[in-house]
């Protein structure tokens, strides 16, 4: 009688693959991580800067604060 299903051999590959892939793309994601932390403060920057331009443009007061924005 001749059972279907796998063998060890069989389970031992399919599992090293898996683990490459895993260690292939892990350290990729801590890499996107930061690059979207990066992207992400840029943005923010270029932001406050065009708030700050639109407010000096609109009163012309030189002493520009936080607060001052955001009201």
């Amino acid at each position: 009688m001749k059972r279907s299903g796998f063998t060890l051999i069989e389970m031992a590959v399919v599992l090293f693959i898996i683990s490459l892939l895993i260690l292939i793309i892990i350290p990729n994601l801590g890499a996107q991580k930061k690059h979207a932390h990066s992207v992400h403060g840029a943005a923010m920057t270029t932001v406050v800067q065009t708030q700050v331009d639109a407010y000096y443009d609109e009163f012309d007061d030189p002493q520009i604060s936080f607060d001052k924005l955001v009201s």
